[in-house]
């Protein structure tokens, strides 16, 4: 597993895990209740995830000169900023305006989540000795998400009888204690060369496929899903109950599929992931009910986990050798993946009305996962 000199780091992800699963699903509501419209939100998302693509670049050579445990720290206390800044809302837009309040807002969002996540790559890589990757992942993914299976539906207690400005609060507060424990975690420091011309990485494009379409997953479970639950008229406590479903199925199933991708490989797991999770998507766009949403969430939940698990351990596995570039052309894809999704979900909001086009991008979403299922079998990079 995991060496114990790292546990910090682990105890520290799991704070940062409840904090922002308390809320990261509520904030773009909250910017629609403030009155930005749904395509304005999908601009602020979309230059997000543009900026992000070229700040992974400068800020991995970064993380070389200070080590991870400062990246890890920097991005806790973005993650603050981020949720202060939108807890005063109303004193920011009322000096600035709204649109140079989702400027400012824009860049604490940007570092907290470039410098989290190449931090948080390489300190994986460094931590994990043996070949036992889907085990130590399954342990990863699954430890945060248990410790969290009920905040989301506290996050949708604490808006609903208290405001958003309570639940920023909160946030706020266990992401300040984790950053505590950070500090009294040990550095790890950080050598990884990455070479632009070898991003792109065109020999391996099945793999490339496999990172594009894992974006765009990504986008559609974690932005659309709460936008189009929330147009459905599903109230923020409701929303907050369904995603327990989630991360009880989700958390279960990392542990299994670590395991089991330990001992036969995770092609055959992943495949069955991905036709699992393909299903869930497209079911999402004709659920209405409370009921149907978290039947459909809990499995959602169950497949995402052999889906998740089999990609990133097969990435974790094959990637030792060559880490910088490897992450960039993960990350590369995956930005990609998004960009194209809100690309698409902009255009369908002009010549459809907002349920339609959030329909059309979970079903798109749902077509292109069983289309993964086709790459993870053709796949040599990082499915064996």
């Amino acid at each position: 597993m995991i060496h114990g000199r790292y546990y910090g780091l682990v105890i520290a992800d799991s704070l940062r895990n409840i904090a922002l699963s308390m809320i990261t699903f509520f904030v773009p509501l909250y910017l629609i209740e403030k009155g930005y419209s749904i395509f304005c939100v999908a601009v602020y998302y979309l230059c997000f995830y543009i900026t992000c693509i070229v700040a992974h670049y400068f800020l991995l050579k970064i993380i070389n000169h200070i080590g991870v445990k400062r990246g890890l720290v920097i991005s806790y206390f973005a993650e603050i900023c981020f949720y202060v800044i939108l807890s005063n809302y109303e004193k920011i837009s009322a000096l600035a305006g709204g649109i140079k309040f989702l400027a400012i807002l824009f860049v604490p969002a940007v570092i907290a989540i470039v410098t989290y996540w190449t931090a948080h790559h390489i300190y994986f890589f460094i931590a994990s000795h043996s070949h036992n990757e889907g085990k130590k992942l399954g342990f990863l993914y699954s430890i945060p998400n248990a410790l969290g299976i009920f905040t989301p539906f506290l996050g949708g207690f604490l808006i609903t009888f208290f405001g958003f400005k309570a639940t920023f609060l909160v946030s706020i507060i266990l992401l300040s204690i984790a950053s505590f424990v950070l500090f009294l975690s040990r550095n790890i420091s950080a050598d990884v060369d990455c070479k632009f011309n070898k991003i792109l990485d065109f020999k391996s494009d099945k793999k490339n496929w496999i990172f594009f379409i894992d974006g765009a997953n990504y986008f559609s479970s974690g932005l659309i899903w709460p936008i189009y639950m929330f147009v459905m008229s599903i109230n923020f406590l409701s929303i907050g109950f369904i995603y327990i479903f989630c991360n009880i199925g989700y958390s279960v199933s990392c542990l299994v599929a670590g395991k089991i991708s330990d001992k036969t490989g995770v092609r055959r797991i992943g495949r069955i992931g991905a036709i699992g999770h393909a299903a869930t998507l497209i079911l999402r766009a004709f659920t209405r009910s409370v009921f149907g949403m978290s039947t459909v969430l809990a499995f959602g939940g169950i497949f995402a986990a052999f889906m998740q698990i089999s990609l990133d351990s097969g990435f974790y596995k094959h990637s030792h050798a060559n880490i910088g570039n490897a992450m960039m052309n993960r990350e590369f894809y995956m930005h990609l993946g998004r960009i194209t999704m809100v690309l698409f979900f902009l255009f369908f909001l002009l010549i459809f009305e907002t349920r339609t086009a959030l329909m059309i991008i979970l079903v798109i979403a749902g077509v292109l996962t069983f289309v993964l299922n086709y790459f993870i079998k053709k796949d040599k990079a990082i499915i064996e």
